[in-house]
């Protein structure tokens, strides 16, 4: 029936006017994750749709090593808490997420859910205390991509900022003097060019806690790419300094998870479409190679 009314409005020349209708009506619809069903919201146009089964896969795998709990650097709205809470359904869960409007959309989630052990901090994690500019690419409030760090797109000229958003930013150390943090052992970032800040502030948690992390890295494009080139050598140093290996996160073409390949520098020429992450630290070597063992290359 949806695709019949789609067709007809599509023939009629209404289909803009039948996409404003549809991101003006809020409603719940059930998801399906690995075989337990969870609800999940249209609201205001936004909807978690999980698409990612390489991170299912890779989760699954790394909960083996490390599932003490969860820190999750970029929440956007509860992609990676859904995957989390379809695979363990009582690990102790923090977010953090500076997005306002991401922020309410994850809170409408985890009550419909009525998940527990889930704590969502509504600041972006930095290594400095501050308001920032969020840059949004999209007329969207919640996609994905926007940057706290200014200019991060202005090299590809691929996509110029729709609007702007005034955010929250703390360091952990302040984070954590109100918030007690929570025992974790894995960490995900996907913070859109603000990596670099995120794993300093974390330094010398990830000292104490030695985590598997999960981190999107963009590609640089080009060594002409300054910004993100330097950043990029600016994180090598941080993994090595905190005596941690890298593995590329390879996907198929069905985004399922391929080979998890050894590099020891981050290619500037790197496929933009395969640009995710595992650090992880030398003395978990070999848990690491048991358990990705036909995954690694």
């Amino acid at each position: 029936m949806k695709n019949i009314i789609i067709s007809f409005f599509k023939k009629l020349g209404l289909r803009p006017f039948l996409k404003n209708i549809q991101k003006s009506i809020n409603y719940e619809r059930s998801i399906t994750l690995n075989s337990k069903k969870f609800k999940t919201l249209q609201l205001y146009g936004a909807v978690c749709v999980v698409n990612e089964p390489w991170m299912i896969t890779l989760l699954d795998n790394i909960l083996k090593i490390k599932s003490k709990g969860i820190m999750d650097v970029g929440v956007n709205i509860g992609q990676t808490l859904m995957e989390i809470k379809s695979l363990r359904p009582d690990i102790p869960y923090i977010g953090f997420e500076p997005n306002a409007s991401c922020v309410m959309y994850v809170e409408e989630l985890i009550r419909i859910n009525k998940f527990t052990n889930v704590t969502l901090v509504p600041v972006g994690l930095f290594k400095e205390d501050g308001l920032f500019t969020l840059d949004l690419y999209y007329d969207d409030m919640t996609k994905s991509g926007g940057s706290i760090i200014q200019d991060y797109w202005a090299y590809t000229k691929k996509n110029p900022v729709f609007r702007k958003m005034v955010v929250p930013v703390m360091s952990f150390a302040t984070i954590n003097k109100s918030i007690p943090s929570i025992d974790y052992d894995f960490v995900k970032i996907d913070v859109e060019g603000a990596e670099m800040e995120v794993l300093e502030t974390l330094i010398d948690e990830i000292v104490l806690r030695k985590p598997i992390i999960v981190i999107e890295i963009l590609s640089a494009y080009s060594e002409e790419n300054t910004l993100r080139v330097e950043r990029q050598n600016r994180i090598l140093e941080i993994v090595n300094q905190l005596d941690y290996k890298i593995l590329l996160i390879q996907e198929d073409e069905d985004h399922q998870l391929k080979a998890l390949k050894s590099i020891t520098f981050f290619d500037v020429n790197a496929d933009p479409n395969q640009c995710n992450y595992v650090f992880y630290s030398n003395d978990d070597s070999e848990k690491v190679n048991t358990i990705f063992e036909k995954y690694l290359k």
